[in-house]
């Protein structure tokens, strides 16, 4: 059974900032944490949260469908699109769960996706911490993470309409 998070962005900075508990809590599970991006700066935060990046035209077979696959696949909303929703994100398997982060503006949106917040442990809030750091952005960190989930997708569906759906 492999376990995947790919975070996809325009900013690795923006990445760190909101999801960057969530990518150490799953690496430090286990998951592979990939980075989808063409910003080569921060390499040294994603590597304090256990991610690795990868540029958007190295995408390989295991972004593709892969069996016995659990995936997590993370960005920013409407980074894929006005829609911001699995509709718009390529190559996103049914299976696959998809999280948002930023504020949600369209009341279509907001009849689609639903509220979800990760709850960040001690060990998750000093590595964010520290790789906040190594961008150099001097920040408080909260112990959640907030995103958005479209509840049409995921490999555990009822966890994506409970509020605090992020377990490790």
């Amino acid at each position: 059974m492999g376990y995947r998070v790919d975070v996809i962005t325009d900013s690795v900075s923006e990445a760190v900032r909101h999801a960057g508990g969530l990518m150490f809590d799953r690496s430090r599970a286990g998951w592979d944490v990939v980075v989808l991006t063409d910003d080569p700066d921060n390499s040294r935060a994603l590597a304090i949260l256990g991610a690795r990046t990868q540029g958007p035209g190295q995408l390989d077979d295991r972004f593709h469908r892969r069996e016995r696959e659990i995936r997590t696949v993370v960005t920013a909303i409407g980074g894929f699109g006005a829609e911001g929703t699995s509709a718009a994100v390529p190559g996103l398997e049914p299976h696959a769960q998809l999280l948002l982060w930023g504020q949600q503006v369209d009341d279509e949106l907001a009849r689609v996706l639903q509220p979800v917040r990760h709850r960040l442990g001690a060990a998750a809030l000093s590595f964010k911490t520290h790789a906040l750091h190594a961008i150099g952005v001097a920040t408080t960190v909260e112990e959640c993470e907030h995103f958005w989930a479209d509840p049409t997708h995921g490999a555990d569906r009822t966890a994506a309409r409970s509020p605090t759906a992020m377990g490790g």
